[in-house]
């Protein structure tokens, strides 16, 4: 298991930008690709909230390099985020905005399988958010979206217990078989 800390996030260094996490999550897949010690075959990407969106740029262009991707509470995009949390500001976001994260045309372009985990409570992200993003991955050998009817935005795990457990489990299982 790796765990990557974005530039700019924990003790990372850096600024976050999206341009800059795309290059650390390519950085991380690359080690990952080439340590001796990790099965090339059994490479998972999981991504929550900001990371639903970079683990879906990243499998979106290098989906035959992944057994899979797992996107937890993620946004379809910014945009979108803007006319939830801002809709005052929603109808100028064209004039300002700078970050983008197209969550939802990255999903569109994954091929390896899909799991899509929803907290239905989610207080952040609208939880038809991951609904959407499950409806976008039409071109993945399988998709599967857990929902976790009392998930919150940052709990949806711990909520979600045995069954959040049986959900990668099974997802697992299945994006193994051959």
């Amino acid at each position: 298991m790796l765990i990557l800390a974005y530039r700019g996030y924990g003790d990372s260094e850096g600024k976050p930008s999206e341009e800059g996490l795309k290059l650390d999550a390519e950085a991380v897949l690359e080690f990952a690709l080439n340590d001796s010690e990790i099965d090339n075959d059994r490479i998972f990407v999981f991504g929550r909230s900001l990371g639903a969106s970079v683990g879906a740029r990243l499998a979106s262009q290098k989906s035959n390099q992944l057994q899979g991707v797992i996107l937890e509470n993620g946004f379809t995009s910014i945009a979108d985020m803007v006319d939830h949390l801002m809709p005052m500001v929603a109808k100028f976001k064209w004039l300002i905005q700078r970050i983008f994260y197209p969550t939802a045309q990255y999903v569109k372009d994954i091929t390896c399988p899909i799991l899509i985990i929803r907290g239905v409570k989610d207080e952040i992200v609208p939880s038809f958010h991951g609904v959407e993003m499950f409806e976008s991955a039409r071109k993945a050998k399988f998709r599967h979206l857990y929902e976790c009817a009392e998930g919150d935005h940052n709990n949806t795990w711990k909520i979600g217990g045995d069954e959040y457990v049986r959900a990668f489990k099974n997802f697992f299982e299945k994006a193994e078989q051959k």
